[in-house]
């Protein structure tokens, strides 16, 4: 269904913004 798709979707920024994050902090 639509929403699951959407669930995924968010799901898969989640990863991204938290791979990010630890990015920044292991740079600082």
């Amino acid at each position: 269904s639509s929403a699951d798709i959407s669930k995924v979707i968010d799901l898969a920024r989640n990863v991204k913004g938290v791979t990010s994050v630890k990015n920044d902090m292991r740079l600082k």
